[in-house]
């Protein structure tokens, strides 16, 4: 197979081509992009060093939790990962939550000690906003 003619195709060229216009350069996103990536660089850092307290005063939490709530349902998994956080503030609806997090989720944990440990825990953890939901605890990175 033979290639016969070749274009190159720029967003000059495109717009002229398929009548598009762009009102702007991706090349004006660069500065956003840069202090985004900077800001989660910054926070890795932060978690590298700080996972393990973070942890630790979870547990600590839930354990206080559980034995105030007078119920312990059988052995409590703890399963984390990274997600996306998306959703509204459990104090003032209007508010909304978006951003890197981690989540912890509580498998088997008991619902008034995930309540209990909500108030205990309070709203931030470190200086990183907490959101409990159900039986998930989300830290943001920001």
């Amino acid at each position: 197979m033979k290639i016969k003619k070749i274009q190159l195709i720029t967003e000059a060229g495109f717009s002229k081509a398929k009548n598009i216009e762009f009102l702007n350069n991706t090349e004006d996103q660069f500065p956003y992009i840069e202090a985004a990536i900077s800001s989660l660089d910054s926070n890795l850092n932060w978690w590298k060093e700080n996972w393990s307290t973070i942890e630790s005063d979870l547990l600590s939490a839930y354990g206080k939790s559980a034995s105030t709530a007078m119920s312990i349902s059988g052995n409590v998994k703890v399963r984390t990962r990274f997600t996306i956080y998306n959703g509204t503030d459990d104090v003032v609806s209007s508010v909304k939550w978006t951003g890197p997090a981690i989540e912890y989720t509580f498998l088997n944990a008991d619902n008034k000690a995930m309540q209990e440990m909500k108030n205990n825990i309070g709203n931030i953890l470190k200086g990183h906003k907490v959101i409990v939901e159900g039986n998930k605890v989300i830290i943001l990175f920001g």
